[in-house]
């Protein structure tokens, strides 16, 4: 099996560690670290988490929920392969995170 996180989602997951520090609290390092457990628990186990409501037809898409952040942690799974896709806040438009996909898909 091999696991990967696109370059999308590590700026997807950048970005929201910026917003997470421009609040009071500065929050940044804590979604980070969440982000990493997140990023282990899909590596070890990728079919454990629930496909996403907003897929793509044919493709097997699944997330981890970050519920602290409410950040949804959005990964494509092919055969063994697993990659990260988006990280994208569940109050976000549906399927806004489609544009982080890889042509190939």
């Amino acid at each position: 099996m091999s696991f990967d996180i696109s370059a999308g989602a590590r700026q997807d997951a950048a970005n929201a560690v910026r917003a997470y520090n421009r609040k009071p609290g500065r929050y940044g390092s804590a979604f980070q670290a969440e982000f990493n457990r997140a990023a282990v628990a899909v590596a070890a186990q990728p079919r454990l988490y629930p496909l996403v409501e907003d897929g793509v037809p044919g493709l097997e898409i699944r997330e981890f929920f970050i519920k602290r952040f409410k950040q949804r942690v959005i990964y494509l799974v092919s055969g063994e392969d697993v990659l990260v896709v988006a990280v994208v806040h569940a109050d976000g438009p549906e399927g806004a995170w489609h544009r982080n996909l890889p042509p190939s898909t």
